[in-house]
């Protein structure tokens, strides 16, 4: 590994609350700087390490600090969670060094991004429910364990990526809410004892709340439905909103792998086209009339290219239907090897995200008006 000037996440969380009441970089100098060390590290909580040009929640340099807490102090805070469709990247991306051929900050802004998810929020749910695009099953399937373990599924990464952890809770009661509200509105629904998080769960996870202290809870993709079949499972979940549970779609807005690694010229013009088009659908302010264009995602400018296979684009409608009726923003729109990636938001967390991180200032007016 390189040498690495970096923040270890074991003490930066006992400065995180001073951080955020001063909102100050002039405290961030007064941090100790040190090398990783792997035997320090290895007995934390949240344990890996990632090279100096990945900025992570375990290893943070000092300039990716910029950004990290962008909630408004100012905003009120409702009763009722939004719920949100968050990209996650590519494998263990955050947290290792892509090395030559690739930009050293190629995932540095969807990190902060992700960073910035738990401030978003506006306060700490008692569980998280996520939809990850890389599980599918026949019916609808939650998990329902005490203590989570963690699914390895990406392939050909550095060995330490095999190694980072998140020992987050399960929560069967959870779980069990989950099997009644969708076994409530006519869909099946089993319970998962074995599986693991997979990293369209544990990967962003590790940004969004560092410190494995929310109980985490994924639920599956079924297999073959529709946008509307999607939608309805979404808004039988959405009570839980109320309940103070999270709802994530974890996934990614733009998800042809070769053109995300850039090996396919010519991908700007189809990712910008139906990132556009993405977004202008899910900010029809009319639940029905926003489903509807939903539903003729196939037919959006550039669709087959940016989404050779749908499954990564899915969680996006189960959240679309845990919206409701709530307005929703695009909280996150940035490129990656100029191929642009968004992030949506219903409910009140759409306004608490920074201007920084909004993307442009057109959007960034229209989130703060």
């Amino acid at each position: 590994m390189p040498p690495c000037r970096a923040i270890c996440v074991k003490y930066f969380s006992r400065f995180q609350s001073r951080l955020r009441a001063k909102r100050s970089s002039a405290l961030i100098a007064g941090f100790s700087i040190a090398p990783h060390n792997s035997r320090l590290c290895h007995s934390s909580a949240v344990c890996a390490y990632t090279h100096c040009r990945a900025p992570s929640s375990l290893w943070l340099r000092k300039s990716s600090l910029r950004g990290n807490f962008l909630a408004h102090e100012d905003n009120h805070l409702t009763d009722r969670l939004p719920t949100l469709f968050v990209p996650h990247g590519g494998g263990p991306c955050f947290f290792m060094d892509w090395g030559p051929g690739f930009p050293a900050d190629m995932w540095d802004s969807m990190a902060s991004f992700l960073r910035s998810v738990a401030d978003g929020v506006g306060r700490k749910p008692k569980a998280v429910v996520v939809i990850s695009g890389h599980w599918e099953t026949e019916s609808p399937t939650v998990m329902s364990v005490e203590k989570n373990t963690l699914l390895y599924d990406y392939f050909g990464f550095p060995k330490h990526t095999y190694e980072l952890e998140y020992p987050a809770a399960g929560s069967p009661k959870v779980a069990a809410r989950v099997q009644e509200l969708l076994t409530g509105a006519g869909f099946a629904c089993n319970l998962e004892k074995e599986r693991g998080l997979d990293h369209g769960v544990f990967v962003p996870f590790l940004l969004i709340y560092p410190d494995a202290d929310v109980p985490m809870l994924q639920l599956s993709l079924p297999r073959g439905v529709d946008v509307a079949d999607l939608a309805a499972i979404g808004k039988a979940l959405a009570p839980l909103r109320d309940e103070d549970v999270l709802i994530v779609g974890s996934g990614m807005s733009y998800h042809n792998i070769p053109g995300i690694l850039g090996r396919i010229p010519g991908q700007a013009e189809p990712s910008a086209a139906f990132d556009a088009w993405l977004g202008s659908a899910m900010e029809i302010e009319d639940e029905a009339e926003r489903l509807h264009a939903l539903e003729g995602w196939r037919n959006a400018p550039f669709a087959s290219t940016c989404h050779p296979t749908p499954e990564h684009l899915l969680p996006l409608f189960i959240v679309a239907g845990a919206g409701g009726g709530d307005r929703a923003a695009r909280v996150y729109n940035a490129k990656t090897l100029g191929n642009p990636q968004s992030a949506f938001c219903f409910g009140e967390g759409a306004g608490r995200w920074d201007r920084a991180n909004a993307g442009s200032g057109e959007l960034a007016a229209r989130l703060h008006p």
